[in-house]
């Protein structure tokens, strides 16, 4: 009895799923030939791929800089046409006592620092500071050399991340 009811079960199942697929192919697709222009709030296909492009023209950047004590190291130099968003910027200090005076400079001028980032103790008691720029508030200029500069006594690794774009 128990063989029967499940055949029976099969059989319905498979008979539902036959009518839903018969009941979609009957479902036909409306004209792909719009009959007015877009609507204000719409976008035309041009205008989608504009705007695509314009992202995909963005050279993403990643930047890993060892630094021994009170030294510093050119990162790049923004080439001419573009400009460099920094998105992320990350130290971390071998030695635990440091006090963390490192920074980046634009052509020798101070841009950021140990001020404006945020500092925490690893598991391994390395001390860390990071910064997020969500906001791309922080940009370097076509010709501008930008450089990370170690005053601590200890050794440092900093990441940059961020992207180049065309500048028009």
């Amino acid at each position: 009895m128990e063989t029967k009811d499940k055949r029976t079960k099969i059989a319905a199942g498979v008979l539902a799923l036959a009518g839903l697929l018969s009941l979609l192919t009957l479902s036909t697709a409306g004209n792909l030939e719009p009959n007015a222009s877009p609507g204000p709030t719409m976008k035309t296909l041009n205008e989608i791929y504009d705007a695509v492009i314009g992202v995909s023209q963005r050279e993403g950047y990643i930047g890993h800089f060892a630094l021994p004590a009170k030294s510093n190291v050119v990162c790049f130099i923004v080439q001419a046409g573009k400009q460099f968003v920094l998105l992320n910027l990350t130290f971390r200090y071998d030695d635990s006592a440091s006090r963390r005076k490192a920074y980046l400079t634009v052509n020798g001028n101070f841009l950021t620092g140990y001020p404006y980032l945020r500092s925490y103790t690893d598991p391994t008691n390395m001390i860390q500071s990071y910064a997020d720029f969500p906001d791309r508030c922080v940009v370097v200029n076509a010709g501008e050399t930008l450089k990370v500069v170690n005053d601590e006594s200890s050794a440092l690794k900093v990441m940059i991340v961020g992207y180049f774009h065309d500048v028009p």
